[in-house]
């Protein structure tokens, strides 16, 4: 899941995510293909969610945002509407 080999998932790993968002048939997709697949798709975005802010620790380092006990795409929705607001 971690693709920039700094050891946790962050914003630097959904930037190189999203360079291969919806690419289809062309290598491995710098590891982005998390389904095998062969394109990058919703699937692969639903795997990248499920791991979204771990360390190869496992800690979440505070990014269970919704309450549900998991760190997955709900607290990503949280984190966008909090952007840059100041909360």
């Amino acid at each position: 899941m971690e693709l920039t080999g700094d050891g946790k998932i962050d914003l630097n790993d959904f930037a190189r995510f999203a360079e291969y968002w919806r690419l289809t048939g062309c290598g491995d997709y710098g590891g982005a293909d998390y389904t095998g697949e062969g394109d990058v798709d919703v699937a692969d975005l639903e795997v990248f969610s499920g791991v979204w802010l771990e360390s190869d620790y496992g800690v979440c380092e505070g990014a269970e945002l919704s309450g549900d006990g998991k760190v997955g795409a709900e607290d990503l929705g949280v984190f966008v509407e909090n952007w840059l607001s100041g909360r």
